[in-house]
């Protein structure tokens, strides 16, 4: 790296050199030829411009000396005569009553301050800055230095607590806003979805209800059915039975007619056997023993009692059927009976559980109304804090003023205070002791560079890169909470936008075609039939929920607020870029308004330089001695020498660089062969010492190395020797 910046530095100086050979060229050619036109160059731009301002402004006041123009104007720039007071005085007052008038506008509509409030701030502010710009000049000093402080750390904590106070009051109080107006949002979809649940309860119920009415129906109809079935049946078992006992009873009639026909006269069997015993003996007793063979002959006749035998069993017959065929009869015709109630009998039970709870003391709007008003409460704290921060905000301004008095205060105190910069009077200090031939300063060593740099130069110094990298860094996380703010406050209001602006567009989906099932006939069968199919049709829904009532209006951003915001980090980042040139220039405030205090500050720096330089030589050769000089070695061994001779990896010679690599043995610059006229190397034989040229003149060039301390006049070094 620092290869590429010598080539870069070498490629700089090439062009700054044949810049300069060509101008001296032009102004060459411009001197012998008087026709000789300049080409035109970018660089001849700005001094053309400067020439011709100071041109126009010479020709525009031209004035002899003797003229009363030229006297009053003289008198007006001239300190301490009557017309530059009245002058100071009268630009003083109205400055006061600007100042006055911009803080006014800044309370009102920038910090939201109430009318009578900023009156009465103003009216003091205005007492104190017209009477004080008018007539004292430690008050103009002081109002000067407040507008360099604004580019301190301080002033830019003023403009960042201001565009906090902006960022409060505008993007998080429009934050928490729009929050109440999403819970609100929030809580009237709830109610609606409530209803829709309801209502979605209701249509889940209904075909468990409508089941539940059609299958009663369907016991209604099957128990009218069954109630006709059993009226027939009964009437068809009322028939049978009476026929089942007039049979019995004929049966019955006809068995107690035998049986007394069979006491009185006998069986028929009996009444014709009867007969023919009878006639046999009567025939025996007619024909006597000789011929009562031939009565023999009606036992043959007898037989035929035999056919009648059968009427003995009729009793038996009526007795039979009288008890077991009628008997099994009606028996069977109750085991029907029974029979076909137990088909038509039906018994249902229908047995549905659902329990939906919902047990609340207050509605959702009182709950969303209870919610807001927590959130405002809880937020009360935070609304009150941002209005306190804008009321505040002018304690920032008084912490401004302190800040200024307090550097004022230090200047005229301190000489070590804010004085590391070269002006012009240290310029001419150093001019008159180069004439009286006494050592000077200029030009300041590299290590004095870093510390202290000219008060008009663009280069900085070491404390004030320090400052800008630090600020910046701050500035940076103050930028991205300030961006965070806006940025949330513009995301909710975007989200809310479009959940508005898509919520609005409801498209309604019709129904699907349901088939029906149609059934005629008004006997039972098909009103059960019916009742069935009714009971198991799908039940349509037909839900609407109007969402746009719920829809969340926001409150939209105030992007006048977000340009303020913008405009106050812009400014604070133009402000820390440019801190370490606008704080000089509380130095040339300083120094107008206390010149004898700024010359003394500039002879202490002097002095303080020379001091410094001459104490460093000197411990500077004191240690080359005692490193190089004394016992014939080196005394000390660095870090960077220990880890180069125990890391032997490539990688750690490269980062450490080489142990063989020559430097200035006092600022530490690399030596290079391309640049051997910038380095002296002692004459002496060896002898270590190799020193840059600024360097080799720091020390009167002379090697404090190879030369005795009484050669070059430290007594105090030669006596610690001895």
């Amino acid at each position: 790296m620092a290869f590429v910046s010598l080539i870069f530095s070498a490629q700089k100086l090439k062009k700054l050199q044949q810049a300069l050979e060509e101008e001296k060229l032009d102004a060459i050619k411009a001197n012998e030829d008087k026709t000789f036109k300049k080409k035109f160059k970018f660089r001849h731009i700005g001094f053309d411009i400067k020439e011709a301002l100071k041109n126009g402004f010479r020709r525009a006041f031209k004035c002899s000396e003797g003229s009363p123009g030229y006297q009053t104007c003289y008198k007006l720039g001239h300190e301490g005569s009557c017309e530059n007071f009245v002058l100071k005085s009268a630009l003083g007052f109205v400055g006061g009553i600007f100042l006055t008038y911009f803080l006014y506008v800044i309370f009102i509509f920038q910090l939201n301050i109430r009318l009578t409030s900023a009156t009465v701030i103003c009216s003091l502010f205005g007492c104190v800055l017209t009477v004080g710009l008018a007539f004292s000049s430690k008050v103009r000093c002081i109002v000067l230095l407040t507008l360099p402080q604004f580019f301190s750390k301080r002033g830019r904590q003023a403009l960042l607590a201001y565009a906090f106070v902006l960022a409060l009051t505008g993007p998080a109080q429009n934050t928490l806003n729009n929050l109440g107006i999403l819970s609100e949002s929030l809580a009237c979809g709830q109610e609606q979805l409530k209803q829709a649940v309801k209502q979605i309860i209701d249509v889940i119920k209904k075909p468990f209800m409508t089941i539940k009415e059609a299958i009663k129906k369907v016991v209604k109809t099957v128990k009218e059915v069954v109630k006709k079935i059993k009226e027939i049946l009964l009437k068809i078992k009322r028939i049978v039975m009476a026929i089942v006992r007039v049979i019995k009873s004929v049966f019955e009639f006809l068995g107690k007619i035998l049986n007394i026909c069979n006491k009185e006269l006998g069986t028929p069997f009996e009444r014709c056997s009867r007969v023919f015993e009878n006639a046999i003996a009567d025939c025996n007793a007619k024909l006597g023993p000789l011929f009562n063979w031939l009565c023999s002959l009606a036992y043959i006749v007898k037989a035929v009692c035999y056919i009648v035998k059968v009427f003995d069993y009729v009793c038996m017959i009526v007795d039979f059927i009288s008890n077991s065929v009628v008997g099994v009869i009606i028996r069977k015709i109750k085991i029907f009976v029974r029979h076909i109630k137990t088909m038509f009998y039906v018994r249902i039970k229908f047995a549905h559980s659902f329990e939906y709870k919902t047990i609340s003391s207050k509605s959702l709007k009182d709950i969303a109304k209870e919610i807001v008003a927590e959130i405002k409460d809880r937020s009360r704290g935070i609304v009150a804090f941002f209005n306190f921060m804008t009321s505040a905000s002018m304690l920032f301004l008084m912490y401004l003023v302190f800040q200024v008095a307090y550097y004022r205060f230090k200047y005229l105190t301190s000489e070590r205070y804010d004085n590391i910069y070269i002006n012009q009077y240290f310029r001419e200090i150093d001019q008159r002791r180069a004439k009286s031939g006494k050592e000077t300063v200029l030009p300041l060593t590299k290590k004095e560079k870093l510390t202290y740099v000219p008060i008009n130069s663009g280069a900085l110094a070491k404390t004030e890169r320090r400052s800008l990298s630090k600020n910046a860094t701050k500035l940076a996380t103050a930028s991205v909470k300030l961006g965070t703010h806006m940025a949330a406050d513009y995301i909710l209001f975007w989200v809310l936008t479009l959940i508005s602006h898509h919520a609005r567009y409801q498209s309604k989906i019709q129904a699907p075609n349901l088939p029906v099932a149609h059934i005629t006939g008004e006997g039972f069968i098909a009103k059960l039939l019916r009742s069935i199919v009714n009971a198991f049709q799908p039940v349509g829904i037909k839900l609407e929920i109007d969402t746009v009532p719920c829809l969340p209006i926001p409150i939209p951003p105030d992007f006048d607020r977000y340009v303020q915001i913008g405009i106050t980090i812009a400014i604070c980042w133009i402000l820390t870029i440019l801190e370490p040139y606008g704080l000089r220039f509380r130095n040339y405030i300083m120094g107008y308004y206390h010149p004898l205090r700024a010359k003394q500050r500039t002879i202490w720096l002097y002095n303080h330089l020379l001091r410094s330089r001459t104490s460093f030589l000197l411990l500077t050769r004191r240690k080359l001695r005692k490193r190089f000089g004394m016992k014939g070695g080196s005394g000390e061994t660095s870090c960077k020498d220990l880890l180069r001779s125990k890391l032997k990896c490539g990688i750690f010679k490269i980062c450490l660089g080489s142990d063989l690599q020559l430097a200035c043995l006092l600022c530490g610059d690399v030596f290079h062969e391309a640049e051997k006229e910038k380095f002296v190397k002692c004459s002496t034989p060896q002898c270590p010492g190799l020193f840059c040229v600024e360097c080799f003149a720091d020390l009167s060039n002379i090697c404090p190395i190879c030369l005795s301390p009484l050669e070059y006049g430290d007594i105090d070094d030669a006596d610690e020797e001895k």
